[in-house]
């Protein structure tokens, strides 16, 4: 199963899309795909819609159960804590954990 969730994305990016998942609302995308596609999938928003926001979700063999990536969200990052990814907001007590803790942040 592959869920993807965007925002700010264009017409025809949401076209595109939905010849692969279904949209159960404006920018949720549900279905089942293979890595492949599933990689495709990414680039092609990657480089035909740089400025949108994306984050992808599909099951994995770990301890919760998934694996996740986004894409163009400001306030928001993926923290991987031992093992487990977590989403965090930044703002000064982010900041001042990240420092603390010495995590390491995937900005992308």
């Amino acid at each position: 199963m592959l869920v993807i969730l965007t925002e700010g994305l264009s017409p025809s990016g949401r076209g595109h899309l939905r010849r692969w998942l279904q949209e159960f609302r404006a920018g949720v995308f549900l279905g089942y795909a293979s890595a492949l596609v599933r990689d495709e999938l990414w680039e092609f928003l990657a480089d035909r819609f740089p400025d949108a926001g994306v984050v992808q979700i599909w099951p994995a063999a770990n301890e919760q159960k998934f694996l996740l990536r986004m894409r163009n969200y400001s306030a928001a990052s993926i923290t991987d804590l031992d093992g487990l990814s977590f989403i965090t907001t930044r703002d000064a007590a982010w900041q001042d954990a990240c420092e603390k803790f010495r995590l390491q942040i995937d900005s992308k």
